[in-house]
């Protein structure tokens, strides 16, 4: 059995080498097939190889072949220059030749000319000695004459000089006592006329006061209408008297109404130019300077409500107003009540603050007239300024700082670049007026950047004085330029758009809005005589007109606020889809009414906040009566509300009313709107 398997294992054996010995003897053949391709193609490149090496030595004799050829035309050419600038040279050498010649012939002529100036010379010397000792002789004596006169002088110039040397002792003297006299004039000329300059300037004030006096009191204005320099007049004294039986807002025309109400109606060139500013600052005073119009101005002159001035060479409406932060008159008919006196001050800022509305939105452009600069004058330019961007407004604004007691450049100049340049409220920056300035005086006006328009601040001292005289002509002048170059006029008939405006705030600034429909202009002999609020259809009774309080915070911005209850709010865009309105009422409240004005971008909501209180006895039969209870301290507010939502420009709603009214636990209401591109977008799909 092992003899079988040994002989098994040597077959094995014998099979294995055989079939590595023929695996070896293939990989041996073909790399011997793989050597001999590779000296294959080392023969054939050592063939190309020597192919262009024979073909590199045909073509380095063809070069030098033509290098050979190039290089015999270039000598032959070099050879030809060479023949040719010989010949020059043999010409040249001929030329010289004969300038030589020329020399030698020249030095022989010379020397025969340096003989006969020899010659010459010779014969003056001889001359010249004989006459020259003759005039020595008489030198000489002349001298010895001139020496003992010298001698004679010098004896009389000491004696002089001894005298002048005295003579100048006593000068001295007497200049310095005279110098002394002249520091002495000197001294009293000065103290003269310092004395001089100070008598002018006490009477130059005098002289002032009095002329300003006249200013401020002119007699001219005194007992006569205002209307006769006005051309039209609305009285707008008070909003409550709109809804006063026989009162109203006066209309008052000067004596060419005809004239007037066609001009403003029918002319579409009209510049609408509004003033503002506190009352008694000088508004009316500027306007008659500018446009030379007999405009009353002065203390002792009020203007009523809004005023209008025509100025038909210019094509210019002016509107004047009292002006703010005027004196709340005391009324006879209010005896000690607290509500009516609250309702007094209520109505009397809404009464200025709608007049100053109107002026900002029938102007054109506005100037606004501040005194020394306050921080009162500060919010009221901010509050302008505000108005103006809620409006989307790019008019110009002019700001005049009507410094009235100042006199002097210098104390303008101080006023401006330690006041006006350093305010917190402005951006000042100081522009040169190329146009005006002249080589001994500067023009300059004051100027910021307001965003997408420009606010000018413009001087204006006291008439009459260095100041006045340096700054208000050139004031004038700007002002004048500035309206006559304005571009954008129109034609506006203000009763109407008086009546429209009104009706239109009135959701702001009164606790009921009222409608256009009860409004109306009375007439008298086909002339409006006055705007009244009156009751229309079946309407018996007019509600009274209750203002809200207009109050405006730390910076000036205006904002209003119910006398009666008035629920907090905020508002937020969610998801680029709604506005979302979040009211909190605590309490118990009934919603009447929620819509939006898109032209206005405002939400009116209207309801009801009624008292538990009230509520709890009339729901029970315990006997228990309201007057009964007496209630020591409240806090708490009820009734009817109409709250007022202003939401941004950019905000666009599609719908008037909202499509959700959610309440939730604890007194949360909340209200949306669909915006105007999540409408279109449903639309499209």
């Amino acid at each position: 059995m092992r003899d079988k398997i040994l002989d098994y294992i040597f077959v094995i054996s014998i099979l294995i080498f055989c079939f590595y010995y023929k695996y070896a003897n293939n990989n041996i053949q073909k790399l011997n097939n793989k050597i001999m391709e590779q000296e294959y193609i080392i023969h054939e490149n050592n063939i190309t190889n020597n192919k262009l090496t024979l073909k590199n030595k045909v073509l380095e004799d063809i070069i030098s072949e033509n290098n050979i050829i190039d290089l015999k035309k270039k000598n032959q050419e070099l050879e030809d220059i060479i023949s040719k600038n010989n010949i020059s040279n043999k010409i040249l050498e001929k030329k010289n030749q004969k300038l030589e010649d020329i020399i030698s012939k020249n030095n022989i002529s010379n020397k025969i000319l340096a003989q006969k100036n020899q010659e010459l010379e010779d014969i003056i010397k001889k001359t010249n000695i004989i006459e020259l000792k003759k005039k020595n002789k008489e030198l000489e004596d002349l001298a010895n004459k001139t020496n003992i006169i010298n001698n004679k002088l010098t004896k009389k110039n000491k004696e002089l000089e001894d005298i002048i040397n005295k003579n100048n002792r006593n000068n001295n003297d007497l200049t310095k006592k005279n110098q002394e006299l002249e520091d002495m004039v000197n001294k009293n000329n000065n103290n003269y006329n310092e004395l001089r300059k100070q008598i002018k300037e006490q009477e130059n004030i005098i002289n002032i006061s009095k002329d300003y006096k006249k200013i401020e009191y002119n007699p001219e204005f005194i007992g006569k209408k205002l209307e006769m320099f006005y051309d039209l007049i609305i009285n707008i004294r008070s909003i409550r008297e709109l809804s006063e039986k026989d009162k109203g807002w006066e209309i008052k025309w000067n004596k060419n109404i005809n004239t007037t109400k066609e001009f403003i109606k029918d002319n579409k060139k009209l510049l609408k130019a509004g003033i503002l500013g506190n009352g008694n600052i000088g508004k009316s005073f500027l306007l008659s300077r500018i446009f030379k119009e007999k405009i009353p101005s002065g203390f002792s002159v009020i203007t009523e409500g809004l005023s209008i001035k025509i100025n038909k060479e210019r094509f210019v409406a002016l509107l004047d107003s009292a002006g703010l932060q005027t004196p709340l008159l005391k009324n006879e008919e209010i005896k000690n009540d607290e509500n009516e006196y609250e309702l007094l001050y209520k109505d009397k800022s809404q009464t200025e603050n709608f007049i100053q509305n109107l002026i900002m939105h029938f102007s054109d452009m506005l100037l606004i007239v501040v005194g020394k600069l306050t921080f009162n004058e500060q919010r009221l330019i901010n509050k302008i300024k505000k108005e103006l961007e809620n409006q989307n407004s790019k008019k110009p604004i002019f700001i005049i700082h009507n410094l009235m007691n100042f006199h002097t450049i210098a104390q303008v100049e101080d006023h401006v670049n330690n006041t006006l340049l350093k305010s917190a409220s402005f951006k000042l920056e100081r522009v040169r007026d190329i146009k005006k300035s002249v080589k001994n005086e500067e023009r300059y006006y004051l100027i910021e950047n307001e965003k997408d328009f420009f606010i000018y601040h413009l001087i204006m001292a006291r008439e009459m004085t260095e100041a006045g005289d340096y700054y208000n002509n050139y004031l004038y002048e700007f002002l004048e330029e500035r309206f006559n170059e304005f571009p954008d006029r129109n034609s506006f008939y203000i009763l109407d758009e008086i009546r429209n405006k009104f009706a239109e705030w009135s959701s702001e600034i009164l606790e009921d809005p009222i409608k256009l429909e009860n409004i109306k202009i009375k007439m008298e002999n086909n002339v409006e005589k006055r705007i009244v609020y009156e009751a229309i259809n079946n309407e018996n009774i007019i509600p009274k007109i209750i203002p809200k309080a207009c109050l405006s915070n730390e910076i000036g911005t205006i904002f209003y606020r119910s006398s009666g209850y008035e629920p907090p709010y905020y508002y937020y865009v969610e998801e680029k889809k709604y506005l979302v309105i979040v009211l909190e009422f605590p309490g118990i409240v009934e919603i009447e009414e929620v819509y939006a004005d898109i032209d206005q971008n405002k939400v009116f909501i209207k309801g009801n906040k009624i008292d538990f209180l009230k509520k709890k006895i009339n729901s029970t039969d315990n006997g228990i009566k309201l007057k009964e209870i007496k209630i020591k301290k409240n806090t708490m507010k009820f009734g009817k509300f109409n709250l007022v939502i202003s939401y941004e420009n950019e905000i666009k709603l599609s719908d008037e009313t909202p499509i959700d009214d959610e309440e939730i636990p604890m007194g949360i209401r909340i209200f949306k709107f669909i915006l105007a591109r999540r409408r279109e977008n449903k639309k499209n799909k």
